[in-house]
Order: structure tokens, then C-alpha cells, then sequence
């Protein structure tokens, strides 16, 4: 799995309110960070440091299905 192609994917459902989609990737970005995967890129080149990328990534997916009435 490539999580900047999931975190690519979940913006564009965002961005055309499909949130079936949006919650779909959220959930496979949390279940690719939880099992230790490393986390999509937010800025370039590498300005953020891993475990940060990964807390955002994770409240903003939380964000996501939590207001999209999906798993906590």
C-alpha cells in the first residue's frame, strides 16, 4: 500500500463530499499506521519529522470518521 496515494485519495473524496470514500481511506490510512506503516508525506522534502506526520494523519482520519459517523 502506498499511504500517499490513500492520503491523495482521502482528500479528493473530502473535496467532492464522498464520504463513504473519505471514510474507506481514513480507515485503510489508520489500520496501514497501526500496523506500522510509515505515514503519507504532508510537506516536502521530509521537513516533518515521522512520528509527527503520523499523530496528524491519525486525528485527521479519526476526524474524518468520527464526523462521518464511522468506527471511533
Amino acid at each position: 500500500m502506498d499511504p500517499n496515494v490513500i492520503w491523495e485519495d482521502l482528500y479528493a473524496a473530502l473535496r467532492v463530499m464522498d464520504r463513504q470514500q473519505a471514510c474507506d481511506q481514513a480507515a485503510a490510512l489508520l489500520l496501514w499506521l497501526d500496523a506500522g506503516g510509515y505515514p503519507p508525506r504532508l510537506v516536502e522534502p521530509e521537513e516533518m519529522a515521522e512520528p509527527s506526520r503520523s499523530k496528524i494523519v491519525r486525528e485527521f482520519c479519526l476526524g474524518v470518521l468520527q464526523r462521518s459517523g464511522g468506527p471511533p
